[in-house]
């Protein structure tokens, strides 16, 4: 019997998939990417990607208190009934443990939930009552240089760059390359993704302090 040859892309679906490369891989990032869209990943314009364990970006949060936000951002919300309109304000300069010290205030932590659709009904319901803040684009890095090599993460952005660079090559708009950064959300943060930025190819690497 012949064997069935399928004409449809990977991932029909478009779901969003999960990936756990090796150390090796994961050094290697520009050929896992590869890898990835060879899956269909690229499909969802988003992946989940899970560092081996043994790759540590840094041994503790304790020593980066001082670190300065240099705007902060505040979100207010308006609107019901699933339209909603956000506006931005910029707040006063605050270190991170002014942030870390509101995130942890009743005001602003995690409400206490039954399960994820509770914390989901809880968010819309007081998405106009309290306007969260994030830091956005700070400069810089907060990686601990002894177990992270700043070598290997560059050139990991430099793939990431190159990539974008070579999807938007006809837009006539001028794109900045992938640069290291940091951002700090607060509980109830919205984080959109716009349309002009919808392909870009970029890395986002989640802490919990």
């Amino acid at each position: 019997m012949a064997a069935v040859v399928s004409d449809s892309p990977p991932n029909p679906s478009c779901k969003i998939m999960t990936f756990r490369p090796s150390m090796d891989e994961f050094r290697e990032f520009n050929k896992y990417l590869a890898y990835m869209e060879s899956k269909g990943a690229h499909r969802a314009g988003l992946a989940k990607v899970i560092p081996p364990t043994e790759w540590k970006p840094r041994k503790h949060y304790n020593d980066i208190d001082d670190l300065v936000i240099p705007a902060p951002i505040q979100q207010m919300v308006t609107g019901q009934s699933g339209l909603f309109t956000q506006y931005n304000i910029q707040k006063k300069p605050m270190t991170v443990k002014e942030f870390r010290q509101l995130a942890n205030s009743d005001k602003y932590c995690t409400p206490r939930y039954i399960d994820y659709e509770d914390l989901e009904r809880k968010y819309w319901k007081n998405l106009t009552f309290v306007a969260p803040i994030y830091g956005a684009d700070i400069n810089g890095s907060i990686y601990d240089e002894s177990n992270v090599k700043l070598s290997e993460v560059n050139k990991i952005m430099y793939v990431l760059s190159y990539c974008l660079l070579n999807t938007f090559i006809l837009h006539d708009f001028t794109l900045e390359p992938n640069k290291m950064c940091i951002h700090i959300f607060l509980n109830r943060v919205l984080a959109c993704r716009y349309i002009p930025t919808k392909e870009f190819y970029s890395l986002w690497l989640l802490f919990l302090m």
